[in-house]
């Protein structure tokens, strides 16, 4: 059985995807990004809650930008070098 995945799921697994892959976006190109359209106010929502949760955070100019926190940052560079590292002993 295939799992359901709400539009907030897919604005949530996006705005992954594009802060790990860009320095920057902005809230139209996550929109963009899934294949099912989700309001404007939704993206928005999770996006913020995203950020409230510590994986994203919002430029504080009002420029729209958002980007990859960098404690999110930190934690990924970390999981990627002790996976080389565990690659190498094996």
């Amino acid at each position: 059985m295939c799992a359901r995945h709400t539009k907030r799921d897919k604005v949530w697994d996006a705005a992954l995807r594009i802060a790990r892959d860009r320095e920057v976006f902005t809230l139209k190109e996550v929109m963009g990004a899934i294949d099912e359209a989700a309001s404007r106010q939704t993206t928005h929502d999770v996006l913020t809650t995203m950020a409230e949760r510590g994986y994203l955070e919002k430029d504080d100019r009002p420029t729209g930008v958002w980007r990859e926190s960098p404690e999110r940052r930190r934690r990924r560079r970390k999981a990627t070098q002790e996976s080389i590292v565990l690659a190498t002993v094996m």
